[in-house]
């Protein structure tokens, strides 16, 4: 695993949400890849992350003025819905999961313990 190119996250698209806290990303995928203390801005943090298989996906904040450190719902962009699955394995410790309505309607909430 290491930080995505620009190339390679780009065309990504928001794919779910990860529940989970900041310290628990930066221990597993290290310190974010991009800040921005703006409170104005769509996004403050993002880590772009390119697997060992090829899978990219993106792990960001959206719309909030501020890095949430709480747990906090971690949007997942990806090509498809792979990237999100995969984040989620990586992540390990997420207790709920969002995905958009639609075709993944049923898996709305998956909690892990």
């Amino acid at each position: 695993m290491r930080p995505a190119t620009w190339e390679e996250v780009n065309g990504t698209a928001y794919r779910g949400s990860v529940y989970t806290t900041y310290d628990k990303i930066v221990s597993i995928l290290g310190e974010p890849h991009y800040t921005d203390p703006d409170p104005y801005a769509k996004l403050n943090c993002e880590w772009a992350v390119m697997t060992d298989e090829g899978v990219a996906f993106t792990l960001y904040n959206w719309k909030d003025g501020r890095t949430p450190t709480e747990e906090y719902g971690w949007h997942v962009g990806g090509k498809d819905m792979n990237s999100l699955w995969v984040a989620m394995d990586i992540i390990g410790n997420a207790k709920e999961i969002d995905v958009p309505m639609g075709k993944y309607e049923g898996m709305k909430e998956v909690r892990y313990e």
